[in-house]
């Protein structure tokens, strides 16, 4: 008889410790996730302001943490063009405002899209034919860069974000 209080103890304590109940507790599921706000990046022309905010955004996405960047592009007559980039951790939300480019479409567009990508390109070589420099391009796209390697001829939706050119040697 003396060890029933004790079983009952150890179930009581044990069940109140499963996965389950751990994943229900309200200090985790209220727990507000924390996005970090990683600023502007502008492009005026080639002009980059800004290049510490791409690289933040960038390490965050590559870390799975929620972010945040505000990219600002300007046209050709030099309109500017915002681009308010969300991630979750997951998934990617832009919302795109030409509503200041006099010549664009005058609007604002919200997407959702499940990839960052990364195009890299020789910019430029050494004599013997060794890149001197390397610009990569990142964009948004709703398709992962295996479905787009294996229909090159398919057209799919994307959103320019920023590039970088890196000298190499």
């Amino acid at each position: 008889m003396k060890q029933l209080p004790l079983c009952l103890a150890l179930v009581l304590l044990l069940s109140a410790c499963s996965p389950a109940a751990l994943q229900n507790t309200p200090d985790t599921a209220d727990t507000p996730v924390e996005v970090t706000d990683c600023g502007e990046y502008i492009d005026r022309h080639g002009e980059i302001t800004g290049a510490e905010a791409r690289d933040q955004f960038l390490s965050a996405v590559e870390s799975g943490s929620p972010a945040d960047i505000r990219i600002i592009q300007y046209t050709i007559e030099g309109d500017p063009v915002t681009i308010d980039v969300s991630f979750d951790g997951k998934t990617f939300i832009s919302t795109q405002d030409t509503t200041q480019d006099q010549f664009g479409p005058q609007q604002v567009t919200t997407a959702e899209w499940g990839y960052l990508l990364n195009s890299e390109l020789v910019a430029d070589t050494y004599g013997d034919g060794s890149p001197r420099t390397v610009r990569t391009t990142w964009f948004l796209s709703p398709v992962p860069q295996k479905e787009i390697d294996a229909n090159p001829l398919a057209e799919y939706d994307s959103l320019y974000l920023f590039d970088r050119t890196d000298t190499l040697r």
